[in-house]
């Protein structure tokens, strides 16, 4: 009677050890693809801040033309 319940006691401490060993890795998954997600969206956040400076550099681009077109004419 006292080996069963020795080996009862093992086997359920093997099982819990194991138990709670799953629950640790799974959490420990889910902070990594959360530290993934925050890092993909600070990817985002750059991509759209160039995005939206495009129309700026295209301005500035078309005003400096303008400029070069005026002093070619000037100097021709």
């Amino acid at each position: 009677m006292k080996n069963v319940l020795i080996t009862l006691a093992v086997v359920f401490g093997i099982i819990l050890i194991g138990g709670c060993s799953i629950i640790s890795f799974r959490n420990s998954l889910i902070n990594k693809e959360e530290v993934i997600a925050q890092q993909w969206s600070e990817i985002e956040n750059q991509l759209q801040r160039r995005y939206d400076l495009i129309p700026n550099l295209v301005n500035a681009v078309k005003g400096y033309a303008k400029h070069e077109e005026s002093i070619f004419k000037a100097v021709s």
